[in-house]
């Protein structure tokens, strides 16, 4: 795409950057220049590695992609915006100007759809998370430290449940911690 490179993450061991362009996950290797793209966006209503709105205004997490302890793989999330009412914003200065679209997930109202997703940096097929997202759809911290399991906290629709979660990226599910 021509769009411009969002949320730089340079790896631990600095030889690489993760970074999102037009909704889709690249690691640029710093040594070679070499760009690997990590996704691809099926519609335009999906975008990987990218914080959603609640993410972003609720919970103050701004993160959609993090980095592996060992810098081989890269956990981010996936959001679909389809199910969010588009609502059509005018600017008052600009009457000759069409109205922009925007999905804004109003309360009451149907949310972005977020999963979680690891990847080799190298590329290849995503593993993706699964954790009880009709009870906590709301991801609001991803860590990932070395010596522990990627952990997740996620929240229920009310936000009044939190619960901390460890992935087994291997077998794809989570357990409480």
């Amino acid at each position: 795409g021509g769009g411009y490179p969002y949320d730089p993450r340079l790896s631990r061991d600095a030889r690489k950057v993760a970074y999102v362009v037009d909704g889709d996950l690249r690691v640029i290797d710093v040594a070679s220049g070499k760009v690997t793209r990590l996704t691809t966006r099926e519609v335009d209503t999906i975008e990987h590695g990218v914080a959603e709105f609640v993410a972003q205004e609720e919970m103050g997490r701004t993160r959609g992609h993090w980095w592996s302890p060992d810098g081989a793989h890269l956990a981010f999330q996936r959001t679909d915006v389809a199910p969010v009412d588009t609502l059509w914003v005018a600017d008052p200065s600009r009457p000759d100007r069409a109205p922009t679209p925007f999905r804004y997930p109003r309360a009451g109202r149907p949310d972005a759809e977020v999963t979680l997703g690891v990847v080799p940096v190298a590329g290849g097929k995503p593993t993706w998370i699964a954790w009880d997202r009709a009870r906590y759809p709301f991801l609001c911290r991803v860590t990932w430290q070395a010596g522990a399991p990627l952990t997740l906290v996620v929240m229920n629709e009310a936000q009044t449940e939190l619960a901390v979660l460890a992935a087994d990226v291997a077998a794809r599910t989570t357990s409480v911690l």
